[in-house]
């Protein structure tokens, strides 16, 4: 990661659902890994045939992802 926010993500606790495009070109997945690893209630979903705006390459997908994530975190 660029930014030096690394030291801030343990003090998130909240859940969090991160969702990566395998072949995004911007921001390497092992950035992902590094979030999954440092945030506490990380949830990775990675999509493939998407880049790094799953957004809009892969709108519908990633709208049924969140809505299950909602649906099962509770936040306090």
């Amino acid at each position: 990661m660029t930014a030096d926010v690394q030291s801030f993500l343990p003090t998130i606790v909240c859940p969090t659902l991160v969702i990566w495009g395998l072949q995004a070109r911007f921001v390497p997945r092992r950035h992902a890994d590094i979030l999954r690893a440092r945030l506490p209630n990380c949830y990775v979903k990675f999509c493939d045939a998407c880049g790094h705006l799953p957004q809009i390459e892969q709108q519908h997908a990633l709208n049924e992802d969140a809505a299950a994530f909602l649906a099962e975190v509770r936040c306090d």
